[in-house]
């Protein structure tokens, strides 16, 4: 059981709850603004090649240099929180924020090495950032969960993972396990 807050913790609480931080975790989700874009631009660029000099000029952010580089009002609290959150929940986060920066980049080097000349991708190619999408979602989804760790709605599951991303699969996941092989190849 939680002790009371003082009312000095439950105004501080209050003003992280106005500007968008999460009063439990300390966190903000409008850090995931920086990922939604790029995620978003990669998906769009498989029918659209031309959108891959945006995407190309994309690169990882941490948390405290996307708000310090972010026009966000209460960005000055957002970073205060960020020092005061937990530092069991700023690994995870941050775990998370490094995975999804590596497939990210591992993604857009495949597009740019892929080369749609022609204004097409192979099915290939297709295929690999199909599948890395869906694990780009996932990452998402976990960050979404560990910023939301306090609330009953996004609870995590022991290990720190979201229950989104521990979902069951359904069916052989054999398609699955052969998209997997061929990133992991092209990446490796």
């Amino acid at each position: 059981m939680e002790d009371r807050l003082t009312s000095e913790e439950e105004v501080f609480r209050s003003e992280l709850a106005a500007a968008n931080i999460n009063p439990d975790s300390f966190l903000a989700t409008d850090y995931l603004n920086h990922f939604n874009e790029i995620v978003m631009l990669l998906e769009m660029a498989l029918d659209m090649p031309d959108l891959m000099e945006e995407a190309a000029g994309w690169r990882p952010a941490t948390y405290v240099e996307h708000f310090q580089d972010s026009g966000f009002v209460a960005r000055d609290l957002v970073i205060k929180a960020w020092g005061m959150a937990s530092p069991e929940v700023r690994t995870r986060f941050e775990s998370a924020v490094s995975q999804l920066d590596s497939l990210i980049l591992s993604v857009l080097d495949v597009l740019m090495n892929a080369g749609a000349a022609d204004g097409t991708f192979d099915n290939q190619t297709r295929t690999i950032v199909n599948s890395a999408q869906a694990e780009m979602q996932d990452h998402l989804s976990e960050l979404n969960a560990i910023i939301h760790s306090g609330s009953e709605d996004a609870r995590l599951k022991p290990g720190g993972s979201s229950e989104m991303s521990n979902r069951e699969e359904s069916g052989d996941g054999s398609s699955d396990a052969q998209s997997q092989d061929e990133i992991d190849q092209l990446f490796g």
